[in-house]
């Protein structure tokens, strides 16, 4: 049902109706908004834990990196090596 501008007074009639479980248009409306922040309050938790979890993992050097800088540095030693052992 929409709002009925014919009759003034009709929308609080359409919202006190029940719908037939007990609950009115605007006790389900109140619901609906209860749930709503219910849920952005728990999304705001759940992004909070996301970014814990990130910055965690960001901290963390992989297992790629290691490897990379590993050869980087046996390369320089190699390569002093060289220059010492070769003159």
């Amino acid at each position: 049902m929409g709002l009925d501008r014919t009759y003034p007074g009709r929308w609080s009639a359409i919202m006190s109706e029940s719908n037939g479980n007990g609950f009115t248009t605007k006790q389900y409306l109140e619901l609906i908004k209860e749930g709503q922040a219910e849920l952005k309050s728990e999304l705001k938790n759940i992004n909070q834990r996301i970014d814990v979890l990130h910055e965690k993992v960001n901290a963390k050097i992989d297992k790629s990196e290691f490897y990379k800088t590993l050869l980087l540095i046996a390369t320089v030693v190699s390569l002093v090596g060289v220059f010492t052992l070769g003159s």
